[in-house]
Protein backbone atom coordinates (compact mmCIF):
# COMPACT_ATOMS: atom_id res chain seq x y z
CA UNK A 1 0.00 0.00 0.00
CA UNK A 2 1.17 3.10 -0.92
CA UNK A 3 -0.32 7.25 0.12
CA UNK A 4 -1.87 7.14 -3.56
CA UNK A 5 -3.72 4.05 -2.72
CA UNK A 6 -4.88 5.30 0.29
CA UNK A 7 -6.08 8.65 -0.89
CA UNK A 8 -7.77 7.49 -3.39
CA UNK A 9 -9.71 4.70 -1.20
CA UNK A 10 -10.80 7.31 1.14
CA UNK A 11 -11.85 9.46 -1.49
CA UNK A 12 -14.01 6.54 -2.89
CA UNK A 13 -15.44 5.73 1.00
CA UNK A 14 -15.95 9.29 1.44
CA UNK A 15 -18.23 9.42 -1.45
CA UNK A 16 -19.98 5.81 -0.86
CA UNK A 17 -20.99 7.42 2.45
CA UNK A 18 -22.03 10.69 0.66
CA UNK A 19 -24.18 8.75 -1.45
CA UNK A 20 -25.79 6.40 1.23
CA UNK A 21 -26.41 9.46 2.92
CA UNK A 22 -28.40 10.59 -0.05
CA UNK A 23 -30.60 7.74 -1.12
CA UNK A 24 -31.14 6.97 2.69
CA UNK A 25 -32.87 10.49 3.30
CA UNK A 26 -34.85 9.85 -0.41
CA UNK A 27 -36.48 6.52 1.00
CA UNK A 28 -36.76 7.99 4.46
CA UNK A 29 -38.27 11.00 2.65
CA UNK A 30 -40.65 8.57 0.56
CA UNK A 31 -41.42 6.67 3.20
CA UNK A 32 -42.65 9.47 5.42
CA UNK A 33 -45.17 10.83 2.45
CA UNK A 34 -46.39 7.00 2.17
CA UNK A 35 -46.92 7.16 6.14
CA UNK A 36 -48.11 10.52 5.76
CA UNK A 37 -50.86 9.86 3.12
CA UNK A 38 -52.00 6.22 5.08
CA UNK A 39 -52.41 8.70 8.45
CA UNK A 40 -54.76 10.83 6.43
CA UNK A 41 -56.70 8.26 5.06
CA UNK A 42 -57.17 6.43 8.28
CA UNK A 43 -58.50 9.62 9.82
CA UNK A 44 -61.07 10.09 6.29
CA UNK A 45 -62.29 6.62 6.95
CA UNK A 46 -62.26 7.06 10.82
CA UNK A 47 -64.87 10.17 10.08
CA UNK A 48 -66.84 8.03 7.58
CA UNK A 49 -65.64 9.67 4.10
CA UNK A 50 -65.90 7.52 1.11
CA UNK A 51 -62.46 6.44 0.45
CA UNK A 52 -63.61 5.41 -2.91
CA UNK A 53 -64.84 8.89 -3.92
CA UNK A 54 -61.81 10.76 -2.22
CA UNK A 55 -59.40 8.24 -4.15
CA UNK A 56 -60.59 8.59 -7.84
CA UNK A 57 -61.01 12.51 -7.49
CA UNK A 58 -57.50 13.03 -5.88
CA UNK A 59 -56.50 10.73 -9.40
CA UNK A 60 -58.18 13.52 -10.96
CA UNK A 61 -57.61 16.54 -9.50
CA UNK A 62 -54.95 18.95 -8.99
CA UNK A 63 -54.34 21.58 -6.33
CA UNK A 64 -51.25 23.96 -6.05
CA UNK A 65 -50.89 25.60 -2.84
CA UNK A 66 -52.92 26.77 -0.13
CA UNK A 67 -55.78 25.01 1.54
CA UNK A 68 -55.10 26.89 4.09
CA UNK A 69 -55.59 29.86 1.42
CA UNK A 70 -58.58 28.28 -0.44
CA UNK A 71 -61.22 30.83 -1.39
CA UNK A 72 -64.48 29.07 -2.22
CA UNK A 73 -65.35 30.83 -5.61
CA UNK A 74 -62.88 28.58 -7.53
CA UNK A 75 -64.07 25.53 -5.84
CA UNK A 76 -67.69 26.57 -6.96
CA UNK A 77 -66.47 27.44 -10.30
CA UNK A 78 -64.57 24.09 -10.58
CA UNK A 79 -68.14 22.28 -9.60
CA UNK A 80 -70.03 23.98 -11.91
CA UNK A 81 -67.59 23.21 -14.74
CA UNK A 82 -67.04 19.54 -14.31
CA UNK A 83 -71.32 19.54 -14.41
CA UNK A 84 -70.80 20.84 -17.54
CA UNK A 85 -67.80 17.85 -18.83
CA UNK A 86 -64.96 20.11 -17.77
CA UNK A 87 -65.53 22.58 -20.44
CA UNK A 88 -63.05 25.16 -18.43
CA UNK A 89 -61.26 22.72 -16.53
CA UNK A 90 -59.23 20.73 -19.44
CA UNK A 91 -57.70 24.32 -20.52
CA UNK A 92 -57.32 26.55 -17.22
CA UNK A 93 -57.75 26.37 -13.65
CA UNK A 94 -59.49 28.30 -10.86
CA UNK A 95 -57.27 30.17 -7.92
CA UNK A 96 -56.78 32.54 -5.83
CA UNK A 97 -53.96 35.56 -6.20
CA UNK A 98 -52.70 37.79 -3.62
CA UNK A 99 -51.21 41.44 -5.54
CA UNK A 100 -50.47 44.62 -3.88
CA UNK A 101 -52.08 44.13 -0.42
CA UNK A 102 -55.61 42.90 -2.36
CA UNK A 103 -55.86 38.88 -0.98
CA UNK A 104 -58.08 36.01 -2.30
CA UNK A 105 -58.53 37.71 -5.94
CA UNK A 106 -60.37 34.73 -8.23
CA UNK A 107 -58.04 34.55 -10.95
CA UNK A 108 -58.43 31.48 -14.17
CA UNK A 109 -54.98 30.74 -15.66
CA UNK A 110 -54.06 28.24 -18.62
CA UNK A 111 -52.48 25.49 -17.47
CA UNK A 112 -49.09 26.47 -16.89
CA UNK A 113 -49.13 29.90 -16.50
CA UNK A 114 -49.97 32.78 -13.35
CA UNK A 115 -51.63 35.70 -13.35
CA UNK A 116 -50.17 38.68 -15.54
CA UNK A 117 -49.91 40.56 -12.03
CA UNK A 118 -49.30 38.80 -8.04
CA UNK A 119 -49.33 35.09 -7.38
CA UNK A 120 -51.40 32.11 -7.29
CA UNK A 121 -51.82 31.29 -3.12
CA UNK A 122 -55.05 28.34 -4.15
CA UNK A 123 -56.06 26.80 -7.22
CA UNK A 124 -57.69 23.59 -8.07
CA UNK A 125 -57.51 22.16 -12.04
CA UNK A 126 -57.28 18.42 -13.73
CA UNK A 127 -53.63 16.64 -13.47
CA UNK A 128 -51.80 16.94 -16.80
CA UNK A 129 -52.52 13.41 -17.94
CA UNK A 130 -56.16 13.71 -17.52
CA UNK A 131 -57.15 16.44 -19.00
CA UNK A 132 -58.50 15.61 -22.45
CA UNK A 133 -59.90 12.24 -21.04
CA UNK A 134 -63.59 11.32 -21.36
CA UNK A 135 -64.67 11.36 -17.91
CA UNK A 136 -67.52 8.40 -16.41
CA UNK A 137 -70.07 9.33 -14.02
CA UNK A 138 -68.39 7.86 -11.34
CA UNK A 139 -65.53 10.61 -11.81
CA UNK A 140 -67.35 13.64 -12.01
CA UNK A 141 -69.63 12.30 -8.70
CA UNK A 142 -66.30 12.15 -6.89
CA UNK A 143 -64.54 15.24 -8.33
CA UNK A 144 -67.83 17.18 -6.88
CA UNK A 145 -68.50 15.02 -3.49
CA UNK A 146 -64.17 16.08 -3.25
CA UNK A 147 -64.83 19.65 -4.05
CA UNK A 148 -68.38 20.38 -1.85
CA UNK A 149 -66.61 18.84 1.12
CA UNK A 150 -63.92 21.46 0.55
CA UNK A 151 -66.65 23.91 1.10
CA UNK A 152 -68.96 22.65 3.55
CA UNK A 153 -66.88 20.44 5.68
CA UNK A 154 -64.33 21.54 8.10
CA UNK A 155 -62.93 18.77 9.55
CA UNK A 156 -62.44 17.32 5.54
CA UNK A 157 -60.46 20.82 4.85
CA UNK A 158 -58.39 20.42 7.75
CA UNK A 159 -57.79 16.71 7.17
CA UNK A 160 -56.48 18.70 3.60
CA UNK A 161 -54.33 21.09 5.48
CA UNK A 162 -52.66 18.47 7.09
CA UNK A 163 -51.74 16.39 3.60
CA UNK A 164 -50.21 20.29 2.36
CA UNK A 165 -48.24 20.59 5.42
CA UNK A 166 -46.43 17.27 5.72
CA UNK A 167 -45.26 17.79 1.40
Amino acid sequence: MNLVSIEKTLTDLTVQKVDLHKEFERKNNELTKKINDYKRLKELSLNNFDLNKITIAESLLEFSRGFNRKNNGPIRHAIDDIVNDFRCLRKEYFGTKDYSGFVNQEVQCTYGYGPRHGYVVFSVGLKNGVRQKEFTDEEKDACIYYLNHLLEDGKFTNIMKSKEEVK
